[in-house]
């Protein structure tokens, strides 16, 4: 059974895809987990707490995430896929929900959104370094990365059409990639 503590961080993340981090409160939580507000302070005394435990659990799921891929050799476009289909029609990735009101956040939540992005970008360049040794560049690939984190962006006022064609193309152009490099 899932814990409260869980719980909260897990509908905060929901909060943060659909409204951003500024734009919900302890309220929302309670009134949507049925439970007081009191016990959503119990578990994060300050909304920065929350923050903090939010990338810490965006962390885990990255390094949960990559090492899968890692340890059953799988394409490194598979863990972008997963982890842009945990994002919803209408939503956009949690990490650049959070990076949008990085200016507003304190020198803690900030250290801790940082350590969050790197890790994303890294785990993903390891990758792409194990399947595809050779290499000596990886900007293309992360650049395939970071066009996928902007397709997620635009897919909210373009719709699905556009985002889907955006992703083939991205993703055809990252196999297209690895592959000319594997072959040199």
């Amino acid at each position: 059974m899932i814990s409260t503590k869980d719980k909260i961080i897990e509908y905060s993340i929901k909060l943060i895809k659909t409204k951003g981090y500024s734009s919900f409160s302890y309220d929302d939580i309670a009134q949507k987990l049925k439970i007081s507000k009191a016990a959503v302070h119990h578990h994060f005394e300050k909304k920065e707490d929350l923050g903090i435990a939010v990338c810490q659990y965006l962390q885990s799921k990255i390094e949960d995430g990559s090492g899968k891929i890692l340890k059953q050799g799988l394409h490194p476009w598979i863990f972008a896929e997963t982890r842009i289909n945990t994002i919803k029609s209408g939503e956009i990735c949690p990490i650049s929900s959070l990076q949008s009101d990085f200016d507003q956040f304190s020198p803690k939540l900030k250290k801790e959104l940082k350590k969050t992005t790197e890790m994303e970008i890294e785990h993903f360049k390891k990758l792409v370094e194990k399947y595809a040794p050779g290499l000596t560049d990886y900007s293309q690939a992360v650049n395939s990365y970071l066009a996928l984190k902007g397709a997620l962006q635009y897919r909210r006022i373009l719709g699905e059409e556009f985002y889907k064609e955006s992703v083939m193309s991205i993703k055809k152009e990252f196999y297209d990639f690895l592959d000319k490099k594997e072959s040199n």
